[in-house]
């Protein structure tokens, strides 16, 4: 959609217009006013006037989920996904919406739709830095246990729930609810053929060492040493940020003391 009729259907208000078919038509319709919202809040540069002027678009995204239509559904989960990237009001908006219907998010990590199951990884993910830690293990518990029957060459879903996962971790209260799962992890992501997927469960694996030394360090003597040792030492330039972290403490030259 060229830059100037976006503008043009932000300012003569047709967001509404739109919102309203998707909700309340069925089929093509429908489908249709989902993939033109799309191509307005995949820049995001008008979220800022979204917010101001649609502020009730994330309810109403969440009502439109209702919809059982998998291609509907796909619409609608993209749409949520760009949100959950732009601004950290319509990440807390989407969280909210979620809790408050009693994580429909969380109900479609069920679908048997692939594409359904990527975007909802995804906007997870991108709500993982928000997230309050009452409600972290809904979200861990949801993504675990899509890891456990993910196809293992589904490269996409993978690297989303590995990225959702390591976001996650950031949080040290998140420790003991993921160290539960540290097993699945291990083999699903650490040991993934995709190298997107073991990075991620690399970050996840030093954020535990800083809060859950002890039981990472466990669960890692028993399975997935070899490979978190080789993807952390394949990374670019690693070998001189390690050895220049150490030089802080110590130094090359010296003389003795005595």
């Amino acid at each position: 959609m060229d830059a100037n009729i976006r503008v043009q259907v932000l300012k003569e208000g047709m967001i509404d217009v739109l919102l309203a078919v998707v909700i309340s038509s069925s089929g093509v319709t429908s489908v249709f006013a989902s993939r033109v919202l799309q191509l307005l809040v995949c820049n995001f540069e008008y979220h800022d006037f979204i917010l101001q002027n649609h502020s009730s678009i994330i309810s109403k995204l969440f009502g439109a989920l209702e919809n059982e239509d998998y291609q509907m559904q796909a619409c609608v989960t993209k749409i949520l996904m760009y949100f959950s990237a732009g601004s950290t009001p319509f990440r807390e908006m989407i969280i909210q919406e979620d809790v408050s219907r009693d994580f429909p998010l969380l109900f479609l990590l069920k679908s048997s739709s692939q594409g359904v199951l990527v975007h909802i990884a995804c906007i997870i993910a991108n709500l993982a830095i928000s997230i309050n830690e009452n409600y972290m293990h809904h979200y861990i518990t949801g993504m675990c246990e899509l890891l456990k029957f993910v196809n293992q060459e589904n490269e996409e879903l993978l690297s989303q729930i590995g990225r959702c996962l390591a976001n996650i971790a950031e949080s040290p209260s998140s420790a003991l609810h993921i160290i539960h799962h540290l097993p699945i992890i291990i083999s699903n992501l650490l040991k993934s053929p995709f190298e997107v997927s073991r990075v991620h469960a690399c970050r996840l694996l030093v954020y535990l060492f800083s809060s859950e030394l002890p039981g990472a360090l466990d669960a890692l003597s028993q399975s997935g040493l070899d490979e978190f040792i080789e993807t952390v030492f394949d990374l670019p330039g690693i070998t001189d940020t390690i050895s220049g972290l150490l030089l802080r403490k110590v130094s090359r030259l010296s003389v003795c003391q005595k």
